[in-house]
């Protein structure tokens, strides 16, 4: 803050100056008059050193007004910005610091903690919807097993179909629960950077193709295709990277055209990057939805994700795992929906 501690510089130095200055002419003029005798040099002199006297009170006067002046230009602002801060200190996160001062450096810092501000007013944003939608998913598969557990009480007994098909509704209700909470459990832990990841040379081609025979397997309407490259030996958790493969996967089931092929590609770069794809050759992603599909229960299609029984978390965990792996991972449109993988 080159310029408050400028003025501060300039308001010390000029009160000793002045302070200097008397201090000098007092010592020269006594000097002087003492070289002097005589009644009337004798009373000049009292009359000048009263004078100096008078004169000095009055310079640190001036001095101590200027000073206070010049402090108050300097620490009105600060004392502004105080009550600002506390006041986004008491969460009120919409407050915005505004300073009036012509110091640059007050300015800059003005600007650099509202910016702070509204990160953390998107963050509490964040993670409020965040608290709310999982509330609402957690919420509905209870009313559902609340319903068919009312049923099965009333006319379960003597309704061995009904009986049969409340317990299969609740326990398919139950899997999607504790899905559901091993995901919230998984971002809480990733947000606390306590998630563990166990890194070891992983062969990443056998993992793909491990991946698809399953899908396939599970997925008998939808025809799988992987062409095995050779790739790279990375260090890598297998668990988690298989867990992104499995959600690409999924969601290109659900996601792309009934019937249709699922093309998985990989391959390796110069530098020893591996770039992974998954194609659906669906009818892909609307433009207005690519940039936040990776965000935590997005939406692209309500009446969709409910059919599917998805939570709109699968994408979030896989960026979130990608990222811990030091990749990236993005959509494109092209024929169907393709998504990319690259580490």
């Amino acid at each position: 803050m080159m310029k408050m501690k400028s003025a501060a510089r300039f308001t010390i130095f000029s009160t000793l100056l002045f302070t200097a200055a008397n201090l000098i002419f007092y010592l020269f003029l006594a000097g002087y008059l003492r070289t002097r005798s005589g009644t009337a040099i004798e009373d000049y002199m009292t009359v000048m050193l009263s004078g100096l006297a008078l004169l000095t009170v009055g310079t640190a006067l001036i001095a101590y007004f200027i000073s206070s002046l010049v402090v108050d230009r300097i620490l009105n602002p600060l004392r502004t910005m105080i009550s600002q801060v506390k006041a986004v200190g008491e969460k009120r996160f919409t407050t915005r610091l505004v300073i009036d001062s012509e110091e640059d450096e007050l300015v800059e810092y003005a600007d650099a903690f509202n910016e702070m501000v509204m990160k953390i007013n998107e963050y509490v944003g964040r993670q409020k919807r965040f608290v709310s939608d999982a509330s609402h998913e957690l919420a509905t598969p209870l009313t559902v097993i609340g319903g068919n557990a009312d049923m099965l009480l009333r006319w379960g007994k003597d309704d061995p179909d009904l009986l049969a098909e409340s317990l299969a509704v609740i326990k398919n209700e139950t899997a999607r629960m504790s899905e559901l909470v091993e995901n919230l459990l998984f971002f809480a832990r990733s947000d606390e950077n306590r998630q563990q990841y166990s890194f070891a040379p992983t062969d990443i081609g056998g993992l793909i193709a491990e991946c698809v025979r399953e899908a396939g397997r599970l997925h008998s309407e939808h025809q799988f295709s992987f062409a095995p490259a050779p790739l790279p030996e990375r260090a890598v958790d297998a668990g988690a990277l298989r867990r992104v493969f499995r959600i690409l996967l999924d969601n290109a089931v659900k996601h792309g055209a009934k019937n249709r092929h699922i093309t998985v590609s990989a391959g390796s770069g110069a530098d020893g990057t591996v770039l992974i794809s998954v194609a659906d050759h669906g009818p892909g992603i609307s433009p207005d939805h690519l940039p936040f599909i990776f965000d935590r229960f997005f939406r692209a299609d309500d009446s969709r994700t409910k059919k599917s029984g998805g939570s709109g978390l699968g994408l979030a965990i896989a960026r979130e795992i990608v990222g811990r792996h030091g990749g990236r991972i993005w959509a494109e449109n092209d024929d169907g929906a393709i998504f990319y993988l690259e580490f």
